[in-house]
Order: structure tokens, then C-alpha cells, then sequence
């Protein structure tokens, strides 16, 4: 596997992007898995880039604005139609039940790719979050969130400071739902089981409908900003 470093700098900092090679057997070109950052307690990263659009860009700007503190990783291009590779889990399977993803060589390759890139920036690290992208018309105006080893205590501190920061960066049209205190239709069950969620805890699944992925993606970014270093005080 080769690795090249882009440095790339923008208004807030410099940071590195680590691109950790590809699988020509199993991707095309632009497949790849970006490490940006340094090592760090806290990570933010993106499994599903280019099928879960904009989510890339949106961990990227994030990790941009919380330099040093936050490490980020996005694996763009793996997750495909044609391909389901699921990069988080070892598995494939795309709109199924958990015990339907099929466990394939490919995807434990793609996967172990993806936890060394995450394991560069930290073997445990204090909070773990992944961002991901829906077009399901009842979650539409639904932030919604699974978590892993999250205490209802801490969701609940989660729910009121992030709640009131939505409203702050004008998304108060956008109701946050959170485990264990809501019922949501996210569960990120299978990567409970054996992947990234099983591995790393505490940890949040956060679900973005397209609007705040699109239109609002500015307005995104600059929550995600504010509301992640908020998990630094649990």
C-alpha cells in the first residue's frame, strides 16, 4: 500500500492529508482513505463519502475549524451500488438487515485499511463520531443519532446543548433524536455488532438528511463546530 502526503492549508490551519492507497482489485481511482490531522483523542470521519455526498467536505471543513483537537478520516468512493463495501464493517450490503450483509474478503481488506487509518490518529480515542447521509423522506427534518457506550445522562446533556446550537446556527427547523432517549430509525446496528462502533466507544452515528447536506451544509459545519468540542466535557 503507498501513502503521499498533501499538505493543505486553509484559513484556520495547516493540516495533513495522509491518502492511504487504494484497492484496484476491489475500487477505481478515486477510491481512497484521506487520515487529516494529527494524532488526537477526539476523531470525526466520514465512511461513506461519494455515496453519503457532501459528507466528505463537511468532516473535512469540520477537522479544519478544530485543529489540533479534533483528527479526521474520510474513505471516499468505496460504498457504490455495484460495490456496497460498507468500510466501517467488514461486510457488504446496502438498504438490508444487519444479518444480511454478506462478510466478503474485500470488505475485511477495505475495512482493516480503514482502521489503520483511524488507529494512526488514535488506538483509543475519547470520543469517536462518524457522519453519514440519508434521503429518507421521514427523517427529512430529523438529525438523528446512534451511539455506543453513551450513558442516557450524557445523551441527554448532548440533546439539550446541541439543540440549543442548531437554533443558534439557524437550524431550528431540525429536530436532534438521540439514543437511548428517542426512537430513531438510524440504529447503525450492524456496525455496533462488528465494526467501528463495536471498536471505539464512546462513539455517535450522526444522520444528516439531504437538506443539511446541501442547501444548509454552511450551517452544518459551523454546528458541528461548536457542538463537538461540547463531547470534550463528558
Amino acid at each position: 500500500m503507498t501513502e503521499v502526503l498533501f499538505l493543505h492549508f486553509t484559513t484556520h490551519s495547516l493540516f495533513c492529508l495522509f491518502w492511504l492507497g487504494t484497492a484496484p482489485l476491489y475500487a477505481g481511482q478515486a477510491d481512497q482513505i484521506a487520515r487529516i490531522g494529527a494524532p488526537s483523542p477526539y476523531l470525526l470521519t466520514a465512511p461513506h463519502d461519494g455515496f453519503d455526498l457532501h459528507t466528505g467536505e463537511i468532516v473535512e471543513r469540520t477537522c479544519a475549524g478544530l485543529f489540533p483537537r479534533w483528527g479526521c478520516v474520510v474513505a471516499t468512493g468505496y460504498r457504490k451500488r455495484q460495490t456496497p463495501i460498507n468500510v466501517n464493517r467488514p461486510t457488504e450490503g446496502i438498504d438490508v438487515a444487519h444479518h444480511q450483509e454478506a462478510h466478503t474478503q474485500r470488505a475485511q481488506d477495505i475495512y482493516a485499511q480503514y482502521l489503520r487509518a483511524v488507529e494512526s490518529l488514535s488506538l483509543r480515542p475519547d470520543w469517536y463520531v462518524e457522519i453519514h447521509g440519508n434521503a429518507r423522506p421521514k427523517s427529512s427534518f430529523h438529525m438523528e443519532i446512534a451511539c455506543s457506550n453513551v450513558t442516557e445522562e450524557t445523551a441527554q446533556k448532548i440533546k439539550t446543548s446541541w439543540t440549543r446550537l442548531l437554533q443558534i446556527h439557524g437550524l431550528s427547523e431540525f429536530t436532534l433524536l438521540i439514543e437511548p432517549l428517542d426512537e430513531i430509525y438510524f440504529g447503525a446496528e450492524s456496525t455496533k455488532i462488528h465494526g467501528s462502533l463495536d471498536r471505539f466507544k464512546p462513539a455517535l452515528h450522526i444522520e444528516l438528511p439531504k437538506a443539511l447536506r446541501f442547501e444548509k451544509r454552511e450551517q452544518v459545519i459551523g454546528f458541528l463546530r461548536e457542538a463537538l468540542p461540547y463531547l470534550e466535557k463528558f
